[in-house]
């Protein structure tokens, strides 16, 4: 009798502590759950499809921005053991010129500028004034990191005054490429009329003297989700104005990805056509704005730049030559940049983003070689397109514009 009283009295209290157990993990979970990326199911109206989306809520960097060494690195072109952008190198070669560090500097400096300037609605020459006027150029205040595991990444993060604006700028890129760009308005710097007047401000023009240089990057921004009822529904509206394009343009954006795998895979930063050189990323900027505004035309430049990209992948090992001479024989002159001959391989994924993942879903059927993943960040949308390789574009839903892309890489 006793031995039944004791087996049943240690059955008992293996239920309570197996119970206490499951209720602890159990609301563990849900906790761990709520802190992380909350994967919604979002139904649109008329719409033939169902998007899944996440949301990062947490102050998380994508790659390459995880390897961002800090506004307190050193700045500066070239490091300490001379290593340093080449992008635009093929410009000065296929001229039959020599290597001028100053001349290359401000070439790539003028194409940055381009980039910044179609963005903002404004002139190349507009966006050089601004570091003109601190005798320098743009990638005078770039900072390095070499120890990623794509070999050195540079970067350059600053708040722009342009206009009657400020806009966020965050630039990174390899020695022979642009990977990440993004310039978005910053609406927090700017005060409203009011406030400005009760300032003694001009409208518009508030806070400039205070961010000046010193204001950085995207992580100074508030959630503009979570904003005033005004903003969530700008906020959404944009939101549902993408997915409508998308469902409307799934050709163009499978040309566009093509596109972007090509100058990542290659290398690719200009083509000559005609009598110029051709900014290869400031016209992927220009066709997305061509997407968005519905138009299916291809400007002439493009066209003659997809002809050539057809050409180059159709040619065994990629024989035909757009610059004069090889990438191949530009990066052969650089004897003290080997780290950046390495292989990537294609991307699958958001690599290192504090472990937090998040699940591709694809929207309909736009093309059998991607899909698509809307993504929700604190002050924008980042949308995923997924295939052989990752490559992402930013888009502000508030002014329902793109604002840039990023690529992805596996290592």
């Amino acid at each position: 009798m006793r031995k039944v009283k004791s087996m049943s009295l240690t059955i008992l209290c293996m239920a309570v502590i197996l119970g206490i157990g499951y209720l602890v993990i159990m609301e563990s979970g849900r906790n761990i759950l709520e802190n992380g990326i909350m994967l919604e199911e979002t139904d649109y109206e008329g719409a033939s499809l169902n998007i899944f989306y996440g949301k990062i809520e947490e102050d998380i960097e994508l790659f390459p921005w995880n390897y961002y060494p800090g506004d307190e690195a050193e700045a500066g072109w070239e490091s300490a053991d001379g290593i340093h952008p080449f992008f635009q190198y093929t410009v000065l070669a296929g001229n039959g010129e020599d290597l001028v560090e100053e001349e290359l500097k401000s070439l790539q400096s003028w194409y940055l500028c381009q980039m910044i300037a179609d963005q903002a609605g404004s002139e190349p020459s507009e966006v050089w004034s601004l570091f003109d006027k601190r005798q320098h150029t743009l990638m005078d205040e770039i900072r390095m990191v070499e120890n990623s595991p794509v070999g050195p990444i540079f970067f350059y993060q600053d708040t722009l005054p342009i206009g009657k604006k400020q806009y966020q700028v965050r630039i990174a890129f390899t020695q022979w490429n642009i990977i990440s760009f993004i310039c978005i308005e910053d609406r927090e710097a700017i005060p409203s009329d009011s406030q400005a007047a009760a300032k003694g401000q001009t409208p518009g023009m508030g806070q400039q003297a205070a961010n000046g240089a010193g204001a950085r990057g995207g992580n100074q921004a508030s959630d503009k989700r979570g904003g005033s009822k005004e903003s969530r529904q700008k906020w959404e509206e944009g939101k549902n104005k993408l997915v409508k394009i998308l469902e409307g343009s799934e050709g163009q954006m499978a040309e566009y990805f093509a596109y972007m795998s090509f100058l990542r895979d290659w290398d690719y930063t200009v083509f000559y056509v005609g009598d110029k050189y051709v900014n290869c990323h400031l016209k992927s900027l220009q066709w997305l704005e061509q997407i968005w505004e519905g138009d299916r035309e291809k400007d002439e430049e493009l066209s003659v730049i997809l002809k050539e990209m057809e050409e180059i992948e159709t040619t065994e090992n990629g024989a035909v030559d757009v610059y004069g001479i090889s990438d191949d024989k530009a990066k052969e002159k650089d004897t003290d940049s080997e780290s950046e001959d390495m292989e990537i391989s294609e991307v699958v994924g958001i690599p290192e983003a504090g472990d937090t993942e998040v699940s591709v879903e694809p929207i309909g059927e736009p093309d059998p070689s991607f899909s698509y993943q809307i993504v929700e960040l604190k002050d924008m949308i980042l949308l995923l397109m997924q295939g052989e390789s990752t490559i992402g574009i930013y888009y502000d839903p508030v002014t329902q514009e793109f604002c840039g892309y990023n690529y992805f890489y596996e290592y």
